[in-house]
């Protein structure tokens, strides 16, 4: 579970400073940020990776292009496209050889599938740097053996070549200067090459942090910095922006460190500038307008759970109103809060509306993830009960079963929502009047369940 590392921040603010500004409304708050991007966060990972795996490279490249243009980023600063190349890369995790092996080939494979796909070849480049670190171990340098290093420079090398080739395609990706920052890190480039190479990186897309934040993790004193000088990074970086959003990057740079450095780097830190993180915060708080819908989201929710549906009407439309003005007409949440009214105005027997809003997140989410991803599968079901309700069956049945064919692909067949699934359609069967159909459905969801527990 990700840590609220903004919490320690405020609260270390508190400890040394001496000026408690942080109440605990505010550190709530920052919670339930973190909480509701976390669903999010894992889902792109696990999604880019099913679908490599599965080789839907038209889909992957779907996705990874919406991500470039909409420039999408959890609170943290990370954009999603750098979580979606994380999915498919394994970087510096304990994987069997055979599992790097198995994706290195999906990867080369939609390489030579899809030549002119720069999303593939990032995602290729990602993937061997990550081998190359598998291959020399997690062991101090002169405790690595020959053999080792041998893998670690030559699978770096070819991630390098990846990348120059990419160099030509006329296609540009941020994700591309990020993997070049993780071949410095392996190659030890010296500060005034780093620092020319990240300007040019900044140069094509200042928004991408992940830049800042391998930046940093560059400059720790076990790689190839001193004391002092991450946190200095951080300071002329955020100094280099400037104003609010200036103090944001402040703040999301030291929140990185604390998660994903490998030694408490923070804590009792007497050179991070605890005061421009608490304004960092207190800025992200402001313009993090997923707080109030998220807020009406779970009002919409609780009404609907005790019956009341004129409130829980009034409070769903709010909730839509506020992702619409605040992260444009076909976003996520825009999409989610769609299906939500739908959900409620079903509950009073207005179907047309309901309809009308079940089909259009399901458009958004189609075109934002393709027509094979797991984030239709919600809006499908929704339509499914929809129809069954108003004995449409005709028109329920394909849905269900499409349901279980997406998430059956992209889960496994044994996975426990794979198990509600075929459940759903065992109830449609069931009021088809299709009872032995219907039986043999959920005796087939009880032995998922089975074999999950």
């Amino acid at each position: 579970m990700l840590r609220n590392v903004l919490l320690f921040g405020i609260s270390s603010f508190i400890l040394f400073n001496g000026v408690a500004n942080a109440n605990t409304e505010e550190l709530n708050t920052l919670v339930i940020i973190t909480a509701l991007e976390q669903k999010e966060h894992d889902s792109i990972l696990s999604q880019s990776e099913s679908l490599l795996l599965t080789s839907k490279y038209d889909e992957l490249d779907k996705i990874a292009d919406n991500y470039r243009s909409t420039k999408e980023k959890f609170t943290d600063g990370e954009w999603k496209l750098s979580v979606f190349y994380d999915g498919m890369s394994y970087y510096l995790r304990q994987a069997p050889e055979d599992n790097w092996v198995n994706r290195l080939e999906k990867l080369r494979n939609w390489v030579s599938t899809k030549p002119n796909s720069i999303t593939a070849r990032v995602a290729l480049a990602e993937c061997l740097v990550g081998y190359a670190f598998h291959g020399r171990s997690g062991a101090y340098a002169n405790k690595v053996k020959d053999d080792q290093w041998r893998f670690f420079y030559d699978r770096l090398k070819e991630a390098l070549e990846v990348l120059e080739q990419a160099k030509k395609l006329q296609q540009k990706c941020p994700g591309w200067w990020a993997v070049y920052q993780r071949i410095a890190l392996g190659g030890g480039w010296d500060r005034a090459q780093y620092d020319r190479f990240l300007d040019s990186a900044i140069a094509y897309e200042q928004t991408y942090n992940v830049y800042y934040f391998r930046a940093a993790y560059h400059l720790l004193p076990w790689w190839f910095g001193k004391k002092g000088d991450w946190e200095q990074f951080a300071k002329s970086m955020a100094d280099r922006i400037g104003g609010q959003n200036g103090d944001i990057l402040y703040a999301q740079i030291i929140w990185f460190m604390d998660r994903r450095s490998p030694n408490n780097v923070v804590d009792k830190n007497p050179y991070i500038d605890w005061q421009r993180v608490n304004n960092g915060i207190q800025a992200m708080k402001k313009l993090n307008l997923k707080v109030e819908w998220k807020t009406l989201i779970d009002e919409a929710q609780r009404m609907y759970s005790q019956g009341r549906y004129d409130r829980a009407e009034v409070v769903a439309k709010k909730a839509l109103e506020v992702a619409e003005n605040n992260a444009g007409p076909n976003q996520s949440n825009v999409a989610v809060s769609l299906n939500n009214l739908g959900t409620v105005l079903k509950a009073k027997k207005q179907y047309v509306q309901a309809e009308l809003l079940f089909k259009r997140a399901l458009e958004i989410n189609k075109k934002a993830y393709g027509p094979d991803s797991l984030y239709i599968t919600a809006d499908l079901t929704n339509l499914a009960f929809l129809y069954k309700d108003q004995g449409q069956y005709a028109q329920a049945e394909p849905l269900y079963k499409r349901v279980l064919e997406i998430e059956e692909k992209a889960l496994g067949p044994n996975h426990p929502q794979v198990a509600q699934d075929v459940q759903n359609l065992a109830a449609f069967y069931r009021a088809t009047n299709r009872s032995k159909a219907a039986d043999e459905l959920d005796q087939r969801a009880a032995k998922i369940r089975s074999n999950n527990r």
